[in-house]
């Protein structure tokens, strides 16, 4: 229940620019529903439309155009190309109900005018929204898109560093290069030193990031051009550490990997017969679970280079690259420095860009992917604003009750790009719900 809609409308306090993205996302909602298409492009231009929002293509029934005349916006209507009028709260409450309206226009406002209108911490969002949206529309197949955060669960019995233990594994090899004069940090916590937590301590290298790019991606970038070898070389440690076991990947040697979101993964997928995987991490996991299970499995990997088959109906995309366990002397096509960022990103063919924008055609589910990377956002708000029937799901595990109002902000925040956070109380009940998709 929201505090401040009580009394009114959740359409009142919206401005025009707020409204009219409201109506898109909404009307892209109610067709992502029905199995239809709403698009902002291709829309004949017709001087008997005033601001048009956009074109509703049903399944095999004439394509519906709806826009706003210059007062539709003081009544809380729209139009649609046959001139019919709609109430827009009274036509959505029949579409999709009270919730689901209140989420998408607090997904245009911004925090400070939903504090204004008397939002408090916590109050915005039952947990379960998210999850009751994903049950909506029941999909015969999903696809997956992968992060990092996958490859962290205790049941996998292999030690992955993570994003930020990559890129701390780099500075610290830019520290040691001599030819360089950076002063080296004292290692706090191996003198027992604990500082307070708003306290950043930075040497000469992150002020040099900072001042370049101020991005995850430049120290990998320097690495990179005063030691190429090494680059490579921390990636691979990074990714397969000398504890590394690849038997733990066979369900006859680790009697925990069932109980992983991984393998529930490689399942689905194998059980199906089809499906597409778009993994942003480097090593080959899901690849060595669907060898050692399902040997059956007809799939390829895919990545820069390689191209796609269509005689496999089972594509794993490394859009940013494979480095495998048993081909270290061999990385194929890694992006993590910023140039690798710049040329994988900087149009729509490059590669990096085009396979996650040809991945976002169906419904994908994110897991163990927080959607912080820049470069993966702008590709999501892009094909968003163009598709609003284009909606995706990322499932996260919930912040503890006095954060909830951060959960409140990554639904509102995320909703504006089309993809719906699902919150679960733990991982396992994540590998509990790809298990019975």
């Amino acid at each position: 229940m929201f505090f401040f809609f009580n009394n009114g409308s959740p359409l009142e306090k919206l401005t025009r620019l707020e409204y009219s993205d409201f109506l898109k996302s909404a009307l892209g909602l109610m067709a992502y529903f029905n199995k239809d298409s709403f698009t902002t492009e291709g829309i004949p231009k017709s001087k008997k439309y005033y601001k048009v929002l956009g074109q509703l293509i049903p399944k095999n029934q004439k394509t519906i155009i709806f826009y706003l005349t210059e007062d539709d916006y003081d009544s809380k209507r729209f139009h649609d190309s046959t001139g019919q009028a709609y109430s827009a709260y009274d036509y959505f409450y029949n579409q999709f109900g009270k919730s689901t309206i209140e989420l998408l226009a607090m997904s245009t406002y911004g925090m400070k005018k939903m504090v204004e209108l008397g939002y408090e911490p916590g109050s915005l969002l039952k947990d379960t929204l998210g999850m009751e949206l994903l049950n909506k529309r029941k999909n015969e197949e999903y696809r997956f898109i992968l992060g990092a955060g996958v490859n962290k669960d205790n049941g996998l019995n292999n030690t992955f560093g993570s994003w930020a233990e990559l890129v701390d594994s780099m500075r610290n090899e830019v520290r040691t290069i001599k030819s360089i004069p950076i002063p080296v940090l004292p290692d706090l916590k191996a003198l027992g030193i604990s500082l307070p937590y708003k306290l950043e301590i930075k040497d000469d290298l992150i002020s040099l990031e900072q001042d370049i790019c101020n991005t995850n991606y430049i120290a990998p970038e320097i690495l990179k051009n005063l030691d190429p070898q090494k680059y490579y070389d921390v990636i691979y440690n990074n990714l397969y550490s000398s504890s590394f076991n690849p038997r733990m990947f066979d369900k006859d040697n680790n009697e925990q990997l069932e109980n992983t979101t991984l393998f529930q993964i490689a399942k689905n997928v194998y059980q199906k017969k089809r499906g597409r995987i778009l993994t942003f991490n480097y090593d080959n996991a899901l690849e060595m679970i669907l060898d050692k299970n399902f040997p059956s499995a007809k799939y390829q990997t895919v990545y820069k280079y390689k191209a796609e088959k269509n005689e496999y109906n089972i594509h794993i995309v490394h859009s940013h690259g494979l480095y495998s366990y048993n081909d270290k002397k061999h990385p194929k096509a890694i992006v993590l420095s910023t140039y690798e960022y710049l040329r994988g990103y900087f149009t729509a063919g490059q590669y990096a860009r085009k396979k996650l924008s040809d991945q976002l055609k169906e419904t994908n589910i994110l897991i163990g992917n927080s959607v912080s990377d820049y470069e993966e956002q702008k590709v999501f708000f892009t094909n968003f604003k163009k598709n609003p029937s284009s909606w995706h799901f990322v499932f996260m595990k919930k912040n503890a009750p006095s954060n909830k109002w951060m959960d409140d902000y990554k639904m509102c925040y995320f909703m504006r790009m089309g993809i719906i956070p699902v919150f679960f109380d733990d991982y396992p009940d994540i590998t509990e719900y790809v298990n019975n998709l």
